[in-house]
């Protein structure tokens, strides 16, 4: 009867063990979950920064282009005005060349 008893304390023993090893294990498992969900849920954010990111490089990009625009136009404005002045002062100068002869 002791060594019944004393194979009963060593398997009770042996299975306090293996519980311990399967308690580690399933928390090992339950950590690497809440890491791997912790670090989707950071790819998410990550994601969405980038997208917000892209959408003011878009803006940025769309508002370069119409100061670009609006810079050719006055410059297209000012050459056209300097053409006005060259003729006016060419025109002038006939003029002068007309009345001196």
């Amino acid at each position: 009867e002791i060594e019944l008893e004393e194979k009963k304390a060593e398997l009770e023993k042996k299975m306090e063990e293996k519980k311990r090893e399967l308690d580690e294990v399933m928390l090992m498992m339950i950590q690497g979950e809440e890491r791997e969900n912790e670090g989707k849920e950071r790819e998410k954010g990550l994601e969405g920064e980038l997208e917000e990111k892209k959408r003011e490089l878009e803006e940025r990009e769309r508002e370069l282009e119409e100061k670009k625009r609006e810079l050719e136009e006055k410059e297209r404005e000012v050459e056209g005005g300097k053409e006005r002045e060259i003729l006016l002062s060419l025109q002038g100068e006939e003029r002068e060349k007309g009345l001196g002869e």
